[in-house]
């Protein structure tokens, strides 16, 4: 019984500092945002992506909004953002979800898709601009 407990691996918890700590033309480097349009993504997405746990290690709102972010800049794999970020692989994928989760519901408040007739127009348009 007491040789498992010697076994056991001690707990490491990575360092996760404040991403917007950084000045402004690293944040931009690495997010592709300003860090006042990083702080409005946060205001807009706080809270859908808000943690409902009282555990000590959860990401805050700010983190999950700069993984996304570096996710959606970089296009590379979760491997790649996690280690940059020193967050695991499974903790960058539920923030992405979690913030594109958000995005999409707050979609139709930034994007307007026209009804059928706009798109007749301009389908009408196009046609006789091309071929007149």
């Amino acid at each position: 019984m007491f040789r498992h407990r010697l076994l056991k691996a001690e707990r490491r918890f990575r360092d996760r500092s404040d991403p917007l700590a950084l000045p402004e033309d690293i944040l931009y480097e690495r997010y592709r945002f300003s860090s006042e349009g990083i702080r409005y993504l946060i205001v807009l997405v706080g809270s859908y992506v808000g943690n409902a746990t009282k555990r000590s290690r959860a990401l805050t709102v700010a983190q999950c909004v700069c993984v996304s972010l570096r996710f959606f800049a970089k296009g590379t794999y979760l491997h790649t953002v996690g280690d940059a970020e020193n967050i695991s692989k499974d903790t960058v994928c539920l923030a992405i979800r979690k913030v594109v989760a958000a995005l999409n519901t707050l979609l139709n408040m930034f994007v307007v898709f026209p009804s059928f007739l706009p798109t007749q127009t301009v389908k009408e348009g196009f046609y006789q601009h091309l071929f007149a």
